[in-house]
């Protein structure tokens, strides 16, 4: 009942708080240039169905940096992340308001000043399995590379998502028996609903995403645990990607601006709504100290 309750608590703070962002992207000037966002299914950053639809946390940023950009046309394309790596290898100017840093992503891409630290990705698992996985979980963290080499376990991933360096790492070290990889839409979705049926032992992903789905599939947030991957840093900064080519670059300087005005504390709201009480307090005291002078 907790969670049914911060749901619809986050639903009429979030609906509000779009009403007022529409009504105030009436003022744009006359725009020029197009720029396609590709935009993905992974809630709550990207929401695409139900009540809370276009409420994610980087649909309210994309929303807020298209808004103070007017000198661009702007529309959203829906696609998963293999499908936009294709459209960036294109001469057309795209741009992806979350993304991670990667040196594959450095050949398609000009990325932003970060725009926002979130929590880092880690393993989840069915209350069930914690017996199990003991061998592999050290101060609550787990050794991804282990648990991969257990012939017992099979873990769910996303086609082409990066889960950060040292994670993505392991990934591409790991026998393909291991892993189960998810092409489709709804990817994160369908992977809970097959660890459910026994498909996979494990998934990987950013508990606030697994947690949202759960919520709205009707899977029992309690019987879910969350541990984060030996290695990895607390925190991943998110960036905005537009197309390797000039047009890219000139809209990045522009995006630049925009990040400078909104990441202080407005960005930082946008994302800790969705973390639960312990983790939103300490992101909140961390992210102070997220971004330089750049």
């Amino acid at each position: 009942m907790a969670g049914r309750r911060g749901f619809r608590s986050r639903l009429s703070g979030l609906l509000l708080g779009g009403a007022l962002l529409v009504a105030a992207g009436g003022c744009a000037a006359a725009p020029d240039t197009l720029i396609t966002w590709t935009v993905r299914d992974m809630a709550p950053f990207n929401i695409m169905e139900g009540p809370l639809k276009g409420q994610g946390i980087a649909d309210r940023m994309l929303g807020l940096l298209q808004q103070r950009l007017p000198q661009y046309r702007h529309i959203n394309s829906r696609v998963n992340r293999a499908r936009a790596n294709q459209m960036f290898a294109r001469d057309t100017l795209t741009c992806d308001a979350g993304v991670l840093k990667t040196q594959e992503r450095e050949q398609l891409m000009y990325f932003s000043i970060p725009t926002l630290g979130v929590v880092t990705n880690g393993v989840v698992v069915r209350r069930e399995l914690e017996d199990e996985i003991q061998p592999y979980l050290k101060d609550g963290r787990i050794d991804l590379a282990a648990f991969l080499a257990d012939p017992r376990q099979r873990l769910g991933v996303l086609v082409e998502r990066s889960y950060g360096p040292s994670i993505d790492a392991t990934l591409h070290a790991t026998a393909p028996e291991r892993l189960l990889v998810h092409h489709g839409n709804n990817a994160l979705g369908s992977l809970l609903q097959m660890q459910q049926h026994g498909r996979i032992s494990a998934l990987l992903g950013y508990w606030p995403e697994v947690r949202y789905l759960a919520e709205t599939d009707g899977v029992d947030v309690s019987d879910l645990r969350f541990h984060p991957v030996q290695g990895m840093p607390s925190y991943l900064l998110a960036y905005v990607g537009c197309s390797k080519t000039p047009e890219g670059k000139r809209a990045i300087e522009a995006i630049n601006e925009v990040i400078r005005e909104l990441r202080g504390e407005e960005l930082i709201q946008l994302y800790a709504r969705w973390l639960d009480g312990p983790t939103r307090e300490a992101y909140l005291q961390d992210a102070k100290g997220f971004f330089g002078k750049d």
